[in-house]
């Protein structure tokens, strides 16, 4: 591959990727090349991993968080903040969740401009496609069996003429000479192309776009939910927006995931566009490369139907000079008329097929689709994958901050304000909400209440305190001195 990268050198984003370490299972170096082996795609399965087993990790610090510190510190009655606060964190996390609904509109604009790139690399391919379909056609244009049934037909009629009998033999030669050679040109192009990839990578690509459309969708509608559950504040609609959320963030670590393995697998064939689609055929590599360096600066291979060609192109003088000995012979063209225009017919057919594949074969048609679908890969498609990458990432951190944030807030949310009624029970309980026939009602200042407890104003409801005998099943007791200590 010494012409490589005579036309072509890779880009820093190619260099970057592909720069990342392969290693195995068993953490041991593996190659970096692009190979259609498990040795080299046990690399990208661990690094795909690598993000969902970071998101994990951070669910469990997530959870020890709200175990160990929200729980303990935060569930009890002296957690009541202002509404003001409440407010406060109800708004930044609305202007939190807008910048995530930018990153999605960010993310849903490179998903977009990705699958044009990807478009335009099937459309490349389809031209790959259109050429050796074109020019398996031309190779099927010749009828072996028709020419030789014409040709019997002619050897029959001429079994008394010398000359007719051997240019007949010599046509007859010819005639299988140029089937052998169109049918060796049909193989060859079946095993450089196959037709149906095109096809088949029309319909990964729709499913995978549409699939990353719907994703996109999901996570807008599920910001959008948890945006006005911040603004609402009720705490059922909370909690099942912050469960919603948690698998979103999931889904979107493992996206992150998949993008950093789909950029490791471009940036390794990107690195070396020519030896990755050797590995891929490896059936037909010198029809292959042929087409791969054709067009380099360096001397290119020769044309592996140049054989081919030059044999049916030999066979096709052979039969102009075996026919005009046939035409030459005025009583025995008129003889064979109709078997001779049926071979005629025929030899025309095959030589302007020969012609057709000429240039169909050559050099210029292929190479140019493959140029095209190797720009658009390598320069187009991984820039707007790279940005796409970056944009995914942010958006996997933001959403991994909000479920700490909003589980702040639903703390918030749930716990008492500082205007809320507070009861104390005959146990010396505060408890918000609530009320007794036997019970005080206050209103309290909750920040001078944890200073001073003493210092609460105390506000009687319109039931007068209970008294003595109300507390002894009405008897109205007195002590020695005379008097209801609960009424004086």
């Amino acid at each position: 591959m010494a012409c490589a990268g005579s036309n072509y050198t890779p880009g820093a984003l190619v260099e970057s990727f592909h720069r990342i370490p392969h290693v195995d299972i068993n953490l041991n170096a593996s190659t970096d090349a692009f190979s259609v082996s498990l040795n080299y795609f046990q690399a990208v399965i661990i690094w795909a991993c690598i993000p969902i087993l970071v998101c994990v990790c951070l669910y469990i610090i997530m959870s020890v968080y709200f175990i160990l510190v929200c729980c303990c510190c935060c569930c009890g009655v002296e957690r009541g903040k202002s509404n003001a606060s409440r407010w406060a964190c109800a708004v930044l996390q609305a202007v939190f969740m807008l910048f995530c609904l930018t990153l999605v509109g960010a993310s849903f604009w490179a998903e977009v401009a990705l699958d044009v790139d990807i478009t335009s690399i099937i459309s490349s391919t389809n031209s790959i496609s259109n050429v050796v379909n074109s020019a398996s056609l031309e190779a099927t244009r010749f009828n072996a069996s028709t020419t030789t049934n014409a040709l019997n037909m002619m050897q029959t009629v001429a079994n008394g003429n010398s000359n007719a009998t051997s240019a007949l033999t010599n046509l007859m030669s010819a005639v299988n000479l140029l089937d052998v050679n169109f049918v060796g040109i049909r193989y060859n192009l079946a095993s450089l192309w196959d037709t149906g990839f095109s096809s088949s990578l029309g319909l990964i690509e729709t499913a995978r776009h549409w699939a990353v459309i719907g994703y996109f969708i999901l996570m807008g509608i599920v910001l959008i939910l948890i945006l006005i559950a911040s603004l609402v504040r009720k705490v059922p609609f909370v909690v099942v927006m912050m469960v919603i959320l948690f698998f979103t963030t999931l889904l979107t670590w493992m996206a992150v995931g998949g993008s950093l393995a789909t950029l490791m697998v471009t940036s390794d064939i990107c690195h070396d566009p020519n030896t990755a689609v050797l590995e891929i055929s490896p059936t037909a590599q010198g029809t292959v490369g042929y087409y791969l360096n054709c067009n380099n600066t360096c001397p290119p291979p020769a044309n592996p139907f140049t054989t081919q060609i030059g044999n049916i192109n030999a066979a096709n003088i052979n039969i102009g000079t075996q026919l005009g000995y046939i035409t030459a012979n005025q009583s025995l063209r008129n003889m064979v008329n109709m078997s001779l225009s049926t071979a005629q017919m025929q030899f025309t057919t095959a030589l302007d097929a020969t012609q057709n594949l000429f240039a169909l074969t050559g050099c210029a048609p292929i190479n140019k689709a493959y140029t095209d679908a190797r720009q658009s890969l390598c320069n187009n498609a991984i820039l707007h994958a790279v940005i796409q990458f970056g944009l995914v990432v942010t958006l996997a951190v933001c959403l991994i901050v909000q479920l700490f944030c909003g589980g702040f807030h639903a703390g918030l949310v749930s716990g008492p304000s500082d205007n809320e009624e507070v009861i104390l029970d005959p146990f010396g309980d505060l408890t918000p909400g609530m009320s007794s026939t036997n019970a005080w009602n206050y209103r309290s200042n909750t920040a001078a209440a944890r200073t001073n407890p003493e210092s609460i104003p105390l506000t009687p409801t319109d039931q007068p305190p209970p008294k003595y005998s109300d507390l002894t099943g009405g008897t109205n007791h007195r002590s020695s001195g005379g008097y209801d200590h609960f009424n004086a």
